[in-house]
């Protein structure tokens, strides 16, 4: 809330009419002995808005740490997630293949080696069923799939709705009702089915805006038309053996559109699996299957585009025997140092701002001669002064928090101790607070955590699931076991302590005094309200006196003189 003059804040400046018998300046004496009170309603105004100004620091602290575990300690920034075993045990795959005939991508599951992709005998297909061609009582085929229903009927294309041009009379003769856009307006709807997902539409639907309602309907299928051939197509989302295709329609829309019944039913029914199938490869000898095109073995994820070889022949125990006509694709997978090193020193990158930020807002000191404004003293200054003033008045505001101050101790100490178990600490593998290391090639201030970029290699290189266990152990463990946890967990038990067990209770807490504060700042207001008013009337009745003395006065005179 913000604070001013009395008068302003209760719309009391109404207009007086005083000191006309006395000649005092009413107003002015009144202010005077008003000042003092507005003077306790303005210290307790600024007092309430400072305990709110570090109630919003004590937020963006949290806000600040919450990012920085988004940004390097969750699954939704995979790229940079330390929990994530593919940062660390990171592979890069080299293709040999030139004609975009297949992929490859290896996890933190595969291993370093060759692999072979032999052929690629089939590739996993949807299933689709396609119409006969439809034409209308000219002979001819669908020109647009802007037309309406109820005009497709009419031109003898479709017969499955019940389709009725809408007329009305005007002066005894029938003429179209129409709709909006001019075109014929038509009754008649019907649904289809696929599945247990039903797509309504009526006789005023457009082709294309039927082939709409089905296409995102979640039924599963696409529904096509083709103007070249007059035809019409249904085609399931999902590819593989299983994939499958199953429509029903009590109206006769998919009849009419060319697809024929299958199985006996009351109304329409159409099931087929027509075209559908899984992929087929050969790899490093070993024919497999998969219902996509895809195949993941040893942590290695092959996506192939292109049949070649189809007519392979192997022997079972991973030899190739014949039928090979194109050279088969070579993956070799190797190690991808660069990946994990690139998001190490990301995550210490974002930790060194991270206590660049929190370190500064501790070491802040209030500035006394920049308070919070009341609303009188803010209309006193210019755009500039204001803006200066405001910023300075919210500074320090966390000075010397004792609970960040723990935090920095914490997160800082959390470089230093090892990961029991492991048998290793960050210091041995290039990752060390600045203080703790005596090396020319480290910059930066002693808050800061610095990277021996050659030892992190050398470390990768040499045993990655172990450098990964600095940053990824004891996962789920609680926070009394944090000897037994690493880096980015220990970072993850300390900032919930932070918020769920110190700044929760911060924030009730001033969030109680505020109120209090509040509440205390409109009774001041009230009583000085009331005092106001009591010293208007006193010096009213004053006025009133002194009028009536002064015409006593004046009529004693003038009866003296008569």
């Amino acid at each position: 809330m913000s604070s001013s003059s009395l008068n302003s804040i209760y719309g009391l400046n109404r207009l007086r009419i005083t000191g006309m018998n006395s000649g005092l300046d009413t107003d002015s004496i009144i202010s005077s002995l008003m000042s003092i009170e507005q003077m306790k309603v303005d210290k307790q105004f600024k007092t309430m808005t400072q305990k709110e100004y570090k109630r919003d620091d004590i937020r963006s602290v949290r806000t600040e740490l919450q990012n920085f575990r988004l940004e390097f300690m969750s699954s939704s920034n995979a790229l940079k997630n330390m929990l994530s075993a593919n940062n660390f045990k990171a592979y890069k795959v080299d293709s040999s293949d030139t004609l975009g005939r297949a992929t490859a991508t290896a996890s933190s599951s595969a291993a370093s080696g060759t692999h072979s992709l032999d052929a690629v005998v089939k590739l996993a297909q949807a299933a689709s069923v396609t119409g006969s061609k439809v034409t209308g009582d000219n002979g001819k085929t669908i020109d647009s799939t802007d037309k309406k229903l109820g005009e497709l009927v009419a031109e003898g294309f479709i017969s499955g709705i019940n389709s009725t041009a809408v007329t009305t009379e005007i002066d005894g003769e029938v003429q179209p009702v129409l709709d909006s856009s001019g075109r014929q307006y038509y009754e008649g709807e019907g649904t289809l089915k696929f599945g247990d997902v039903e797509v309504k539409y009526n006789a005023n639907d457009t082709l294309q805006t039927v082939m709409n309602k089905v296409n995102s309907s979640g039924a599963g299928v696409t529904m096509g038309f083709s103007q070249l051939s007059g035809k019409f197509t249904l085609t399931s989302k999902t590819v593989g053996a299983d994939s499958e295709i199953s429509a029903s329609d009590s109206n006769g829309l998919l009849e009419s559109m060319g697809f024929e019944q299958t199985g006996d039913s009351n109304g329409f029914m159409l099931y087929s699996k027509e075209g559908a199938q899984d992929a087929e490869a050969v790899i490093d000898g070993y024919r497999v299957t998969s219902s996509k095109n895809s195949f993941t073995y040893d942590g290695v994820t092959y996506n192939v585009k292109k049949t070649f070889n189809e007519g392979i022949t192997v022997d079972g125990d991973g030899k190739v025997t014949g039928g090979q006509d194109e050279d088969a694709i070579t993956f070799e997978v190797k190690q991808d140092v660069d990946k994990a090193v690139n998001a190490i020193k990301g995550f210490v990158e974002g930790y060194n701002k991270l206590v660049a930020s929190l370190t500064a807002k501790i070491q802040e000191k209030p500035d006394s001669n920049y308070l919070p404004l009341t609303d009188d003293e803010r209309d006193q200054l210019s755009e500039s002064q204001l803006t200066k003033w405001e910023t300075e008045s919210k500074k320090g505001m966390l000075y010397k928090d004792s609970a960040i101050s723990q935090l920095l101790s914490d997160m800082r100490s959390a470089f230093f101790s090892e990961v029991e178990g492991v048998g290793l600490s960050l210091a041995a593998i290039g990752v060390a607070p600045a203080s703790s290391v005596i090396e020319d090639k480290y910059v930066g201030t002693q808050q800061d955590i610095q990277i021996d970029e050659d030892k992190l290699r050398a470390a990768l290189e040499r045993n990655p699931e172990q450098v990964a266990q600095m940053f990824m152990a004891g996962d789920g463990l609680p926070k009394s076991e944090m000897k037994n946890q690493g880096l980015a967990n220990k970072f993850v038990k300390l900032f919930n302590n932070y918020r769920n067990n110190t700044s929760d209770i911060q924030i009730a807490s001033l969030d109680y005094e505020i109120d209090k504060y509040d509440d205390k700042l409109e009774s001041m207001k009230d009583r000085m309200t009331r005092q106001e008013e009591l010293l208007y009337q006193k010096y009213a009745a004053m006025e009133t006196a002194l009028s009536k003395m002064q015409s006593q006065t004046s009529s004693l005179l003038s009866q003296l003189g008569g």
